[in-house]
């Protein structure tokens, strides 16, 4: 399953959301898509990021990637980093969006950004492969260090096999970049700065 659906939706019509969460807990997703559509048509990113997941996983109706994409985006412009993580998954693979990798790697870096684990795993991964943007192997290191201290076990992993084709003085740098990108909350991530080769 792409993405996790939320059962806690903040003030916008919260009894709709939360009838919808609960339908949603029991397996009643064609309740819950009922509940939610209003919602998240007021508005409301969680209730379009939870029906981009449910359209894109097929729960309870048939897998419709368009629709997926219609509610994630939604979500993704109103600055939920979970859909923008998953529209960026959309991009990657031409799911409901055409396949554009530097689309990808836009939406994961507005993710990244906001600390969102995945996210921030995802923009390592493009950039350790130049997918959608330059190869760049310590900014690929930093923000797979930053999703590792986020809780990801895969970017700690991937921070591991990368650190191979890295120096010791690389390695050190990107770690130097990623304790400045998380002092400035992500605001500071500059990746352009000056590097002491």
């Amino acid at each position: 399953m792409t993405g996790t659906l939320l059962f806690a939706g903040g003030t916008l019509s919260a009894g709709d959301f939360d009838a919808g969460a609960e339908a949603a807990a029991e397996g009643d997703f064609a309740t819950a898509i009922k509940k939610w559509r209003p919602v998240a048509e007021a508005g409301n990113s969680v209730a379009q990021h939870n029906l981009g997941v449910i359209y894109r996983n097929g729960l309870g109706v048939p897998i419709n990637y368009e629709e997926a994409a219609k509610w994630s985006l939604r979500a993704a412009e109103n600055g939920h980093a979970a859909a923008q993580n998953n529209l960026g998954v959309m991009y990657s693979y031409g799911h409901g969006v055409p396949a554009n990798d530097a689309e990808a790697a836009r939406w994961y870096e507005r993710a990244a950004r906001q600390g969102h684990a995945a996210g921030q795993y995802n923009l390592g991964k493009s950039l350790e492969e130049g997918k959608g943007v330059p190869r760049d192997l310590l900014a690929a290191h930093m923000w797979f260090r930053l999703a590792e201290v986020n809780g990801s076990t895969r970017a700690r992993r991937a921070r591991i096999a990368l650190e191979e084709e890295l120096t010791a003085k690389e390695i050190a740098t990107a770690d130097d970049l990623s304790r400045d990108c998380r002092a400035s909350d992500y605001k500071e991530c500059n990746l352009n700065k000056p590097r002491q080769e």
